[in-house]
């Protein structure tokens, strides 16, 4: 049995309680297709929500004109002034990011990736050790979906109870759970976090995260610990190790407010190392980790 995990989070601050607004929509692709868990911001503050699985947003704010940035990994960001005096509703279309393959020179058939993971590895303390304590509100949203039912688990069923009824009305979202809290930290491992709502529906069989502390992953740790999900920690990307764990492959390079950002695919060496597979958009200059795209396969974790 196959079973997708998506999570998604965003810190937030919410208004206050005066009259409000709602502004709702859709948020898709060029393609009409829906694209879940994208970011929904306010310009210049940290008010906004994420879409849900269909694509649909919801954010409620005070009346006023506000600039709302819509973006989601892979696909360039897309900003609307809206000046919200009503409930209003608007879609928003977003297009695949078009990254392109810069010209380099390739030395000793080394990929232009790995000296831009070099510079994020050398810079990886100073940002880890950057922030002492922050506080921050968040919503918490996870999803377990099931993509595809194995042949032999029907055929083991129709074995032991004499029909097969595995069909395809069981694929699809089979729990989800959502949350808001606020959340404290302080360096070392002072933190404190107060729970306002929490939803749960369906039935989970895999594992959950409704609280923020219970996920706070640092890709800027040499080793990123999942608790309920493996006893022992991943490898980072950009772990001082890396190296002996990853293969890199620059991807291609985009720009954003005038910044540039390495799209790199990242791939384990060997089949079962604690690894990710996917991709991390490193900012060319500074060397900050932009954003991630990644997963992880259950021959990660088989050791536990």
């Amino acid at each position: 049995m196959r079973i997708l995990i998506l999570i998604s989070f965003i810190c937030l601050q919410f208004s206050g309680y005066a009259q409000t607004f709602v502004l709702s929509g859709k948020i898709t692709d060029s393609k009409n297709n829906p694209l879940s868990f994208a970011t929904v911001l306010v310009k210049g503050t940290t008010i906004g929500t994420n879409s849900n699985v269909d694509g649909f947003y919801t954010l409620r704010l005070k009346p006023g004109q506000y600039e709302i940035i819509f973006q989601y990994v892979g696909y360039k960001r897309e900003s609307k002034v809206l000046n919200l005096d009503a409930d209003k509703s608007f879609n928003a279309v977003l297009q695949s990011d078009n990254y392109q393959l810069k010209e380099v020179q390739i030395t000793a058939g080394e990929d232009p990736a790995y000296a831009v993971i070099r510079q994020a590895i050398k810079k990886r303390k100073t940002y880890l050790n950057q922030v002492n304590s922050y506080t921050c509100r968040a919503y918490i949203k996870g999803l377990q979906r099931l993509n595809q039912i194995p042949k032999n688990l029907g055929k083991l069923l129709k074995i032991t109870t004499g029909e097969n009824p595995l069909d395809s009305s069981l694929l699809g979202v089979i729990y989800l759970s959502e949350s808001e809290s606020k959340y404290h930290y302080r360096k070392p491992d002072d933190e404190k976090e107060i729970m306002y709502s929490s939803k749960v529906s369906g039935d989970n069989k895999a594992f959950s995260f409704n609280q923020l502390s219970d996920m706070k992953f640092n890709f800027y740790e040499n080793l990123v610990k999942i608790d309920g999900l493996s006893d022992r920690p991943f490898i980072s990307p950009i772990n001082e190790n890396a190296f002996f764990s990853y293969r890199y492959k620059l991807l291609g390079t985009t720009f954003e407010d005038g910044k540039m950002i390495n799209k790199i695919e990242v791939t384990p060496k060997r089949k079962t190392d604690p690894c990710f597979h996917g991709t991390i958009y490193i900012m060319e200059n500074n060397w900050r980790i932009h954003s991630v795209d990644m997963y992880l396969t259950k021959d990660a974790k088989e050791e536990i």
